[in-house]
């Protein structure tokens, strides 16, 4: 699996792209936080102690301007992730 964007300009969505920091690992289940300056999500990308990519990690990607940066493992088993304002 990818993660897929499109653009909204000129009042028209334009065409989906593959993001470009996913498409070469399984990436799935994208999830904004709540001032929409990260993407949080789950991935299958190798990591020093995850090297045959064999669990789905948490990852995130911090929205620069137009762009997102590279991912950064946040070294967690992860299903799904949601965001709630909610703080316990």
């Amino acid at each position: 699996m990818l993660i897929m964007y499109c653009k909204f300009e000129e009042g028209q969505w334009g065409r989906p792209e593959p993001a470009k920091f996913s498409g070469e690992y399984w990436d799935d289940a994208p999830c904004f936080s709540i001032d929409g300056k990260k993407l949080y999500f789950t991935s299958r990308r190798p990591t020093p102690s995850n090297p045959e990519n064999e669990e789905f990690l948490l990852w995130y990607c911090e929205k620069n301007i137009s762009e997102y940066s590279e991912p950064v493992c946040l070294g967690i088993p992860a299903g799904d992730p949601s965001i709630t304002s909610d703080v316990i």
